[in-house]
C-alpha cells in the first residue's frame, strides 16, 4: 500500500523519536523499544534462551481490542538512464509518516478474525532530482504533488476490512468501494493487494506457528505489487530470543528475504511499437526485518524493515537502445503507540 514500501539511505537511519505523555506499563514498551533502536539498527542484546523453549506467535484475537501504530518509511531511488552510450543520473527521495488504528471487529470460532485497518492520517515528502521538496498531508486540503495529496486524503479516515487467518496471514482486504466513491476524480488508488501488504506489515506475523522454537524458524512467501510488475519475497523467519520489556514478555523475530522480479512490460512501458525488445531483471534484491512481538497480547509492538533492490531495464528498437538501472534503498518502521 501507500506506506510500508519505502526506501532508505545506505546507512541505518536513526529511528523516529515519538512523543509520549503519561504511560501505562504496556504503553511504556513503545518508548523502551524506540530508545533501544537508537544506537544501531535494532540490535538485540538480550541473551538467547537455552534449551528447546517454544513460543506461540499466532494472534490471539479479542473482540473490540484495538492498537494504534505509528508508521514511517523512506525510499531513496537512484536511476541511471543510458541512451546510445550517453548517461544521465537522477535521484528521488520519498518519505511517508502517519498513524494507523488496528481493531478486532469479530473473532470466529476457528481463531480467524475480521479486523479493520484505518489510516488516521498520513504525510508525504517528495524530493525530486532538482533538490526541491514537495509536501502532502491528508489533514489539509492542499498539497503537492496534487496526485499524492488526493491519494492521501482518499485513503485516510476510511476503515479497510481485513480478513486474518488463525496463523496471522492476511487473506483479503475489503471495503475499498467506499474509498473509491469518496476519492476525487483521477485519483490513483491502491488496490486490494497493496492493502493486504500493508496489513501484513502491521500487527501479525504471517504464517506464524503455534510452537516456534527459540533458535528455529519458518518459511513463507509474499508477492506484492511493484511499479515494474510483481515483487516476490521468499522469507525465512527465525526466533532469536525471548525477553521482558517494561514487564511485558516479548519475542524477537528476524526475517531475511531474497527478492525477485516478475516484470510486466505493459505496466512498465505501456504499448510498444512492433519489433521492440524489452528485458527487465532484478540484478540483486535483499530484505531484512526485525519484529518485537508482544507475547501477552500476541501482536507486534515494533517492526523495522530494510530493502535493497537493483533493477535493470533494457529496451532495443530499430538500432536504438535505452538502459535504465534503478537502485533503491528502502527502510520502514512500525511502532505501537498505545492499546486498549
Amino acid at each position: 500500500m501507500m506506506t510500508t514500501r519505502a526506501p532508505t539511505p545506505g546507512t541505518a537511519t536513526p529511528p523516529r523519536r515519538y512523543r509520549h505523555g503519561a504511560r501505562t506499563p504496556r504503553e511504556t514498551i513503545a518508548w523502551v523499544i524506540a530508545v533501544a533502536m537508537l544506537p544501531v539498527l535494532w540490535t538485540n542484546n538480550a541473551p538467547a534462551q537455552e534449551g528447546r523453549q517454544t513460543v506461540d506467535l499466532r494472534p490471539k484475537f479479542v473482540d473490540g481490542q484495538t492498537s494504534r501504530y505509528s508508521i514511517w518509511s523512506i525510499r531513496r531511488q537512484n536511476q541511471t538512464v543510458t541512451t546510445n552510450g550517453e548517461s544521465r543520473d537522477f535521484e528521488t527521495v520519498f518519505e511517508i509518516e502517519g498513524e494507523v488504528t488496528w481493531a478486532i471487529d469479530r473473532v470466529r470460532g476457528d481463531g480467524s478474525a475480521v479486523c479493520s485497518m484505518t489510516i488516521d492520517w498520513m504525510t508525504a515528502q517528495l524530493t525530486g532530482p532538482d533538490g526541491k521538496t514537495k509536501h502532502s498531508d491528508s489533514r489539509r486540503r492542499q498539497g503537492e504533488p496534487e496526485g499524492v495529496q488526493r491519494l492521501l486524503r482518499a485513503v485516510s479516515g476510511q476503515a479497510v476490512r481485513i480478513e486474518v487467518a488463525p496463523d496471522g496471514s492476511i487473506l483479503s482486504a475489503g471495503g475499498l468501494e467506499a474509498m473509491k466513491r469518496r476519492a476525487d476524480p483521477g485519483t490513483d488508488l491502491p488496490d486490494e493487494l497493496d492493502f493486504i501488504e500493508s496489513a501484513s506489515e502491521l500487527a501479525t506475523l504471517t504464517a506464524a506457528p503455534a510452537e516456534a522454537t527459540v533458535g528455529g524458524g519458518w518459511d513463507t512467501r509474499f508477492r506484492w505489487n511493484h511499479q515494474l510488475g510483481k515483487l516476490v519475497q521468499a522469507v525465512r523467519y527465525e526466533v532469536e530470543s525471548t525477553q521482558e520489556i517494561a514487564d511485558i514478555p516479548t519475542a524477537t523475530v528476524t526475517g531475511s528475504a531474497t527478492l525477485t522480479l516478475e516484470p510486466d512490460v505493459d505496466k512498465l512501458l505501456g504499448p510498444l511499437p512492433e519489433g521492440t525488445r524489452v528485458n527487465a531483471r532484478m540484478i540483486s534484491g535483499r530484505a531484512e526485518s526485525q519484529v518485537i512481538f508482544d507475547l501477552f497480547r500476541h501482536e507486534a509492538v515494533g517492526r523495522n524493515t530494510t530493502e535493497d533492490r537493483d533493477i535493470e531495464v533494457k529496451v532495443d528498437f530499430r538500432g536504438h537502445s535505452l538502459t535504465r538501472r534503478t537502485q533503491e534503498q528502502v527502510q520502514s518502521q512500525v511502532l505501537r503507540l498505545s492499546e486498549r
